[in-house]
């Protein structure tokens, strides 16, 4: 908690919106175009991050004191 989270998610061959639970961050991805997220990471959890339009997680995010 308090540091900044950099995430980049990548894919060779799908287009999809991908979505930081928690902090409700979306943002576009397709070959050749990563989905780029920075916050401070101010809420403590556990949270997912998925592709959003076909409910696939990705990563666990979590965020401690």
């Amino acid at each position: 908690k308090g540091e900044r989270v950099r995430l980049e998610v990548r894919s060779s061959d799908t287009s999809e919106r991908v979505h930081v639970h928690g902090y409700d961050l979306l943002e576009d991805m397709a070959p050749g175009k990563p989905a780029r997220f920075s916050f401070e990471a101010d809420i403590e959890g556990i949270f997912e991050v998925e592709l959003e339009g076909v409910h696939e997680q990705l990563a666990e995010l979590r965020i401690e004191p």
